[in-house]
């Protein structure tokens, strides 16, 4: 067992609503251990839909959400990675984009919306079934429409 004699400060890992770092096989949330352990995430992709097909800013429920707050989808995105515990570190060639992806400091998304953009993933999950109590309940507080 060879062990590390510098702890790690920042560990970088794609982080988005599809795929939060964690291990599907072990059932780990890599990012949620890496924080407990006082390592910074530095979340990139967060705006990328790799491997999936859906991007995450045309994914209806995100569109939805950014809706209620008067935001951009990308907002979104980036403020369910922030109150996650994760830097995040979104490109854009673009001032524009610069400007907007820097503005999410002065929202915050409820904690029922930000368990339903968690539970995306689960909707296209290639493992065994999960088993998904409550994700389309009431008392989430979103309408969901199937």
């Amino acid at each position: 067992n060879a062990k590390v004699r510098v702890k790690p400060h920042v560990v970088q890992n794609k982080f988005s609503i599809y795929h939060r770092g964690w291990a599907p096989v072990e059932k780990l949330d890599v990012a949620q251990k890496l924080q407990d352990e006082g390592v910074v995430v530095m979340g990139f992709c967060n705006l990328d839909a790799y491997p999936h097909v859906l991007q995450p800013m045309e994914d209806v429920h995100v569109k939805r959400i950014a809706q209620r707050h008067g935001r951009s989808a990308a907002q979104v995105l980036l403020r369910h990675a922030l109150q996650h515990g994760t830097v995040v570190i979104p490109k854009s060639e673009r001032a524009d984009r610069l400007r907007e992806n820097a503005d999410i400091f002065d929202f915050e998304l409820s904690e029922a919306e930000m368990r339903f953009l968690d539970a995306l993933p689960l909707l296209a999950y290639h493992f065994e079934r999960p088993a998904v109590e409550d994700l389309f309940s009431s008392d989430l507080g979103l309408k969901v429409e199937l």
